[in-house]
């Protein structure tokens, strides 16, 4: 039940971020909620989420602008991810492929250094995205990146209920272990409905060890992604096409 209360809380982080980029271009007025679940539709057809940003931007005039603001919330995303992937790590005793832990450390150390040292972003070569720049200022990245570490956090706590729905164990083992489930999901590409087919792959080599029930398992990755990714793609399919078919109508 615990699992499902949170769905509407992950949706409302995610809306809080495609706001606050709209409130860096002064578009506050233009963000709606109809943006979000088209970015998020656009995000599952496409690989690894990248394109997550096609559809919200059709909401805001300043699109060139809103990508490459949109672009930096998708890393910090990747970031927290990593970051709180790490904390499992470190807790669980768990290094990936008997890498010397100081080396995975360092790595999510640079990820970082970088997210909050890249002055700008500038893209020139796909066509609509060239020749711009858009200046992130230190607050912005932070609370983004904030906001994305919390995100993560209530995904993996999501998941963590769905599977003690299932299965009996200790929920801060579970919780350990969602974080680095997703840790090693987001380092997997994906090319169509946000691997849906890996997801449940992953999630048997992580957790079969530890669990018994292997049905319960593969449920639980798919009710968490029907709840957080279908239902709103659904959504976002019809938003998107509606946008889209009025954008052609007033140009």
């Amino acid at each position: 039940m615990l699992g499902i209360v949170l769905m509407p809380i992950n949706w409302w982080l995610e809306a809080q971020k495609i706001k606050w980029n709209a409130a860096q271009i002064n578009e506050e007025e233009n963000f709606s909620f109809k943006a979000v679940l088209a970015s998020v539709f656009m995000g599952v057809i496409t690989p690894n989420r990248l394109g997550n940003f096609l559809g919200a931007r059709r909401w805001f005039q300043n699109k060139e602008a809103y990508t490459s603001l949109n672009l930096y919330a998708n890393l910090s995303q990747f970031v927290s991810t990593l970051v709180l992937g790490g904390i499992g790590l470190l807790f669980l005793d768990v290094i990936p492929l008997d890498l010397p832990s100081p080396l995975l450390y360092a790595c999510i150390a640079i990820a970082l250094i970088s997210y909050f040292s890249m002055p700008k972003l500038r893209i020139q070569q796909i066509r609509w995205l060239r020749e711009y720049r858009v200046e992130v200022n230190p607050l912005h990245r932070g609370r983004l990146l904030g906001l994305s570490l919390f995100r993560s956090f209530i995904i993996s706590m999501q998941y963590t209920c769905f599977l003690l729905s299932f299965n009996v164990g200790e929920f801060h083992t579970f919780l350990l272990w969602s974080m680095v489930y997703y840790f090693y999901l987001t380092l997997i590409p994906s090319w169509f409905l946000n691997r849906l087919i890996v997801r449940e792959s992953l999630a048997l080599i992580l957790f079969l060890p530890l669990l018994e029930n292997s049905i319960g398992i593969v449920f639980s990755s798919l009710l968490i992604w029907i709840l957080n990714l279908g239902v709103p793609a659904v959504f976002g399919a019809y938003y998107t096409v509606k946008q889209k078919a009025y954008d052609s109508t007033t140009t």
